[in-house]
């Protein structure tokens, strides 16, 4: 059965078939509207799908943004805090002797190398010593990075806390602790308290 323009509602008929280039020989028959519903579904679909691909576009765009961000934010060389020291009491000159927690990890062989430098005895047998370093750390398990330090200089000969010391990074993408930096300025806090020698 061959249809008129005028009943597809005037140009309406017309318009499915023209927008799609069919020549005027396909536009009588129901073979035109049948191909103009299936190019207009498949029209859509291909509207879905390029949304769909905006959309994934959109959303590569923002995490390589997130991701420039947060490098930007790591700076290898950026300046950082090294740790709070809280200081207690006083040292005794005469018995600089010291006991760290055994281990060959970054932070350890700073605190030896910065201990030993500034001539304390340094041991890791605690019965040998006037002082004793307690230390926990933890790392940030993806970049195996120090995500926190919390130490402690105790008196053994009178249990008391010379020295407490915390540092906390609140991101991997936070600058790295600087160790030696650590190391140094726990060393230095003790000097500062150090009594001076008897008279």
């Amino acid at each position: 059965m061959a249809h008129s323009s005028n009943e597809y509602g005037g140009r309406g008929g017309c318009l499915w078939t023209a927008r799609y280039g069919l020549p005027d020989s396909l536009r009588k028959s129901d073979f035109p509207v049948i191909i103009a519903l299936a190019l207009t579904i498949q029209r859509k679909a291909q509207e879905m799908s390029r949304a769909r691909f905006y959309l994934l576009f959109a959303s590569v765009a923002v995490i390589v943004s997130c991701a420039t961000t947060n490098s930007n934010l790591y700076d290898p060389n950026a300046s950082v805090t090294a740790i709070d020291i809280t200081t207690h009491g006083s040292v005794d000159p005469s018995s600089r002797t010291i006991a760290l927690p055994p281990g060959e990890d970054e932070l350890l062989l700073a605190l030896k190398n910065a201990f030993s430098g500034d001539g304390w005895v340094v041991s890791t047998i605690t019965t040998n010593t006037r002082y004793v370093m307690l230390l926990q750390t933890q790392v940030w398990t993806y970049e195996q990075r120090l995500s926190h330090i919390d130490l402690s200089v105790v008196d053994q000969k009178t249990s008391s806390e010379v020295l407490s010391g915390v540092r906390n990074t609140k991101s991997p993408y936070d600058p790295p602790i600087d160790v030696k930096a650590v190391a140094d300025l726990v060393v230095s806090s003790l000097k500062k308290i150090t009594s001076p020698p008897a008279q």
